[in-house]
């Protein structure tokens, strides 16, 4: 477990037998595995209080739905990595591109 909600829904990631890992959510008993494109690693780092995660994808800074959607994070031209490090009560979502401190709203 990574991070919790308000209303206890968890993120965190697991790690398969051939050492690759994924995101993952848990909502009550019930856990979903946070899409990620193939050949890539997930990692969520935060989850607001309506279930929706952020973290990475491959290299990329995400946000995934509750719904299972997967949205890129926008970055400043000519970066193309980026992490997510945490979440604010007010939505404000805090990571790095770079070396250099981002937020998203």
């Amino acid at each position: 477990m990574v991070a919790a909600d308000p209303t206890a829904r968890l993120v965190g990631g697991i790690r398969r037998g051939d050492r690759t890992g994924y995101g993952v959510r848990w909502d009550g008993p019930a856990l979903t595995e946070l899409p990620t494109p193939p050949d890539q690693f997930s990692t969520p780092a935060a989850v607001d209080a309506d279930g929706t995660a952020f973290g990475q994808a491959g290299s990329r800074p995400v946000r995934w739905s509750t719904d299972g959607t997967v949205t890129d994070m926008a970055l400043p031209t000519g970066y193309t990595a980026g992490e997510v490090t945490l979440l604010n009560d007010h939505g404000v979502v805090v990571g790095e591109y770079g070396g250099r401190p981002v937020l998203w709203r």
